[in-house]
């Protein structure tokens, strides 16, 4: 999606971690899910993850 927005053909390499892989007392988790958030704060995200990218890019 970011070279797609961009127009680069650059490479984006993933990180070190494993999925369960404990840092600093805390999982690594890659399927995060909003809702915990939404439910605490009453907050969610004004822009989706494609619209966001493309305002940062700018």
């Amino acid at each position: 999606m970011i070279q797609d927005i961009s127009g680069s053909d650059m490479r984006i390499d993933l990180g070190e971690y494993e999925p369960g892989e404990m840092v600093n007392g805390k999982p690594i988790s890659f399927n995060q899910s909003g809702a915990y958030t939404r439910k605490l704060l009453g907050w969610s995200p004004s822009w989706n993850l494609e619209d966001g990218l493309k305002e940062t890019y700018k």
